[in-house]
């Protein structure tokens, strides 16, 4: 193997690690604000009185899903507790 074709792969190996890492950290970011919307969820369908819908259901959703849910149950919850 040449010199060129041995920086060429040491390069593509540096670049695959890197670009793991980054996609480890980006997967971890977004799993931790999933379980946060998922928690809030579950929390609001508690005080709400509502059936509580599974984490494993919950899970499946995209995070707008979540967000867009989390927001619903919020309104729902200031309206009936905070007269708003």
């Amino acid at each position: 193997m040449s010199v060129a074709e041995k920086l060429r792969a040491q390069g593509l190996k540096q670049g695959l690690e890197q670009g793991l890492e980054q996609g480890l950290q980006r997967g971890r970011a977004e799993g931790r604000a999933a379980g946060l919307w998922i928690g809030k969820i579950m929390a609001l369908e508690e005080f709400l009185g509502l059936r509580q819908t599974s984490w494993e259901d919950l899970e499946l959703l995209p995070l707008d899903e979540l967000e867009a849910r989390h927001g619903r149950l919020h309104r729902d919850y200031e309206a009936r507790f905070k007269g708003g």
